[in-house]
C-alpha cells in the first residue's frame, strides 16, 4: 500500500498530538513514557506481529520488504538484495552525519589519544613495508570499478585486506577500495575472520 503526502502529514500530526498528550499512538488510551510512542501492550503486540510476519516470510522464502522471492533463500535473510540495498542506503544516509559529529567531538575532547592512535598507525605503516604510487592506487580502484569490494557501494576509503595491525603491508596487492561502513565494521580483523562473523 502506497502512502500519499496527505497520509504522511496526518500521521505526523497524529504522532505529535499523541506524544504531547502522553498517550499511545496505536490505542490512544494508555499513558506512555516521554521517549516512546507506544504503550507496553501495543509495543508487545507490534513486536509479535513483526516476528510472525518475519517467520512467515522466511518459511515461504519471501522478502519481508517487497514480498517477492528471496534471491538467496538458503541464508537467514529477511529481505532480497534490492530491498536490503535500499535499507542500507537509508540507514547510511541517516547515520553518516551523526557518526561524523560524534567522531569530531571525540577528537576534540581527546586530542592526546587521537594523536597517539595516528602516530601508532603511521609507525606501523612505515615499518611493515610496502609502497605504491598514485597510478598504482588508481589502477587498484579501477580494477574494482570504483566500488566497495565487499558490498558494491561506492568506495570512500582504501582498505588493507590484511590489516596493518596484523602485519599487513601497503603493497598494492594488499589494498582494495571499500566503503566507510564496511571499513569501520571490519576494523583490524583479517578479511576471512570478518566475513565469518558478518
Amino acid at each position: 500500500m502506497a502512502y500519499t503526502d496527505a497520509d504522511r502529514t496526518y500521521k505526523k500530526r497524529h504522532y505529535a498530538k499523541c506524544k504531547a498528550a502522553g498517550i499511545c499512538v496505536h490505542c490512544g488510551k494508555n499513558a506512555v513514557a516521554s521517549n516512546r510512542v507506544l504503550c507496553d501492550k501495543c509495543l508487545e503486540i507490534n513486536r509479535q506481529r513483526c516476528l510472525d510476519r518475519l517467520r512467515r516470510c522466511r518459511v515461504a522464502g519471501l522478502c519481508q520488504g517487497c514480498g517477492g522471492k528471496l534471491d538467496i533463500p538458503h541464508l537467514s535473510r529477511a529481505r532480497c538484495s534490492k530491498c536490503r540495498d535500499k535499507q542500507l542506503a537509508r540507514s547510511r544516509a541517516r547515520d553518516k552525519q551523526a557518526f561524523a559529529e560524534y567522531h569530531k567531538l571525540w577528537r576534540e575532547t581527546n586530542p592526546d589519544q587521537f594523536r597517539t592512535i595516528k602516530a601508532r598507525h603511521r609507525f606501523r605503516t612505515r615499518t611493515n613495508g610496502g609502497s605504491l604510487s598514485i597510478n598504482q592506487l588508481r589502477a587498484r580502484i579501477d580494477y574494482y570499478g570504483g566500488l566497495c569490494y565487499v558490498c558494491g557501494a561506492e568506495y570512500e576509503q582504501v582498505d588493507h585486506v590484511i590489516p596493518v595491525a596484523r602485519g599487513g603491508t601497503s603493497w598494492p596487492a594488499n589494498l582494495r577500495p571499500i566503503c566507510a561502513h564496511c571499513n569501520q565494521s571490519k576494523g583490524d580483523k583479517p578479511l576471512y575472520e570478518w566475513l565469518a562473523i558478518r
